[in-house]
């Protein structure tokens, strides 16, 4: 049985008020309080927040979250624990339906993984490690993902991890999507990256291929894709469709003065055109 998300944040919810309760205690000293039961109870608190930020460092949110909402009931200002659990309480949703979907079809199953994948890697440098175990979870579950190959690619880019990401824009592109936007992007990443002559696999000609593709793929007015694609045309020696292609990225509303300069160059063979001099000024004399 699937579990809606409305269900699963009520879950989370009951899960944090039980939480919160378990770790209640009075902050303000009793009579009877010394000095060594407010030491144990720092002590205390201080051992349950290490062994949260350990599970948080494992990818095991939903007992991180836990023990937080266990510390908060004991002390709601300790640290910084209202930022842990308002940053995880998505990754423990999302971690509980993956518990609750193991027998369901594979395909479905991945994609939750890839969701995973997707709001850890939303969330920083930090998280990349984790971001890419729940990416590749989900492409061992459905190899043919497009999201799972274009989400892992992009973590890789952003990475610097170039080879890597162009292999899989190439398997997401090959696969294909409904969501232009995202196919447009793949093909634009893999333009950029075929256009390089460091990347290893790289291929210069299938540098147009690709940047064709981003800008037929693309909604709006896609400038960046019509600027990449004028570029490329340029250097593979296809002058006369790059100087279109450039003209009409210049003539529409979005144009920067750098996208004249573009046309200029292009009309000067790929070459920057030569400054004028400037005239002095003529002197009178005797006045």
């Amino acid at each position: 049985m699937i579990l809606s998300s409305e269900w699963m944040r009520h879950g989370l919810a009951c899960l944090g008020v039980v939480a919160f309760f378990a770790g209640c205690t009075s902050n303000e000293t009793r009579p009877d309080d010394d000095a060594q039961a407010q030491v144990e109870r720092a002590r205390a608190l201080t051992t349950k927040y290490e062994a949260a930020v350990a599970d948080e460092r494992s990818g095991n949110y939903r007992d991180a979250y836990t023990k937080f909402m266990e510390i908060q009931g004991s002390d709601p200002d300790y640290s910084d624990l209202s930022a842990r659990l308002e940053r995880y309480r998505d990754l423990v949703v999302i971690q509980q339906d993956i518990e609750d979907l193991q027998d369901e079809p594979a395909q479905l199953r991945a994609s939750y993984h890839v969701d995973f994948g997707e709001a850890l890697r939303s969330r920083g440098p930090f998280y990349r490690e984790q971001s890419r175990n729940q990416y590749q979870a989900g492409l061992e579950l459905f190899e043919e993902s497009f999201d799972g190959h274009f989400g892992l690619a992009s973590l890789y880019l952003e990475s610097g991890y170039l080879a890597e990401a162009l292999e899989h824009f190439t398997r997401a592109s090959a696969i294909g999507s409904d969501k232009l936007n995202r196919s447009s992007l793949a093909y634009y990443n893999l333009a950029v990256l075929h256009r390089s002559t460091t990347v290893e696999g790289a291929d210069k000609s299938l540098a147009v291929v690709n940047a064709r593709q981003a800008v037929e793929y693309a909604a709006g007015e896609a400038m960046d894709m019509r600027r990449l694609l004028a570029e490329v045309l340029m250097e593979a020696g296809l002058a006369e469709e790059a100087l279109k292609v450039a003209e009409d990225v210049a003539g529409r509303e979005e144009a920067t003065e750098g996208d004249a300069a573009r046309v200029a160059r292009f009309k000067n063979g790929g070459q920057e055109p030569a400054k004028e001099e400037p005239k002095e000024a003529a002197t009178e004399e005797g006045s």
